[in-house]
């Protein structure tokens, strides 16, 4: 394991499900998937096991069906296994899927105060205000770490937009080319 792995590993061991979200954008498209997407499915699997609450996004416009695709995978491999409801992975009270923002940047800033503001609707047209997650998941604070997944610079930018203005951690999985 790569001192990089274990790093952002342990960070999101030390997250207490109890008081602390994951934000996992999913910053990739299809030409980038099959080198990013195993690390999506990874993270989800170690949020999931954790019980970990996991906002999902994506700045990428064809980021959204590779996206719930990774989500409805991970989620049914947890739940065919799951014997009660408490087992389950559920939608709303574990995790939540925002979808795109078409104004990425303005929607980071927001987040950095109310996530719910910055999303008014999740990707299936819920108002994100009403998921029960939602209710201790208010804004950065309540975000363990944010892990843009991306064959681009864009991890750089949640740097400067939301470690750099709001002090939440930033981590990255990348591209061989990238890293």
């Amino acid at each position: 394991v790569m001192p990089p792995t274990q790093k952002l590993f342990d960070v999101i061991e030390e997250i207490d499900p109890e008081t602390k979200g994951i934000l996992i954008s999913a910053d990739y498209d299809p030409q980038t998937m099959p080198e990013l997407h195993p690390m999506f499915i990874a993270l989800l699997r170690h949020a999931f096991a954790r019980r970990i609450p996991v906002l999902v996004m994506t700045s990428y416009i064809q980021g959204p069906g590779l996206a719930k695709q990774g989500l409805d995978q991970v989620t049914q491999e947890f739940n065919s296994k799951a014997i009660i409801i408490t087992d389950s992975i559920i939608y709303g009270r574990d995790y939540a899927f925002l979808g795109f923002p078409p104004l990425w940047l303005a929607a980071v800033l927001r987040m950095g105060s109310d996530i719910s503001q910055a999303f008014p609707a999740d990707y299936f047209k819920n108002r994100t205000a009403s998921l029960e997650m939602m209710k201790k998941i208010k804004n950065y604070n309540d975000i363990g770490i944010i892990v843009s997944i991306a064959g681009s610079g864009l991890p750089q930018s949640w740097v400067v937009y939301a470690n750099t203005r709001f002090g939440v951690k930033v981590g990255s999985g990348a591209t061989a080319v990238m890293a």
